[in-house]
């Protein structure tokens, strides 16, 4: 089933799961135990029941009687909804979820990459105090960097789960 990416819900495999061991046991106490035989009964009266020419019907009314509102809603809605683009007084809001926490992972990415291009151009440059034999703000540029980068790989790892 991975082979062809099909994902059974869990519910379904349930099910077969007591159907199997349900023959397993119907087979040990009675070697000629078939339950296809026995829940064949029950699925021919489960569709019979579903597809009854009463519950078609019925059912077939109702999609009918829900038609008839939405159409007969659907001219005041669409001139109500005009009235208000004519008017400028259509307002379209959207909430996208996330947004302000990607925004705020975006910002501190910005200034890792702005850190390490200062931090390699002050070490290139070879000016001011030292450590270990560099630029001492190019060393702590890229000290920042470094931590900034890894807070942003854990909240990307967190964010993934």
């Amino acid at each position: 089933m991975i082979e062809h990416n099909i994902v059974l819900p869990r519910e379904f495999v349930m099910i077969g799961r007591g159907i199997i061991l349900i023959e397993d046991a119907g087979s040990r106490l009675d070697p000629h135990f078939n339950i296809t035989g026995e829940l064949e009964h029950f699925a021919k009266k489960m569709v019979s029941q579903k597809f009854s020419p009463g519950n078609l019907v019925s059912g077939g009314f109702n999609y009918i009687v829900e038609i008839e509102h939405l159409l007969k809603d659907l001219p005041d809605r669409l001139n109500s909804t005009l009235d208000k683009v004519e008017k400028g007084e259509l307002e379209i809001n959207m909430n996208h979820s996330g947004l302000d926490e990607l925004k705020d992972q975006l910002s501190i990415s910005l200034i890792v990459s702005a850190l390490l291009v200062g931090s390699s151009i002050a070490i290139l440059a070879d000016k001011g105090p030292r450590v270990w034999d560099i630029s001492a703000i190019g060393f702590f540029g890229f000290l920042i960097s470094a931590v900034l980068g890894i807070y942003i790989i854990i909240k990307f790892i967190r964010t993934e789960k």
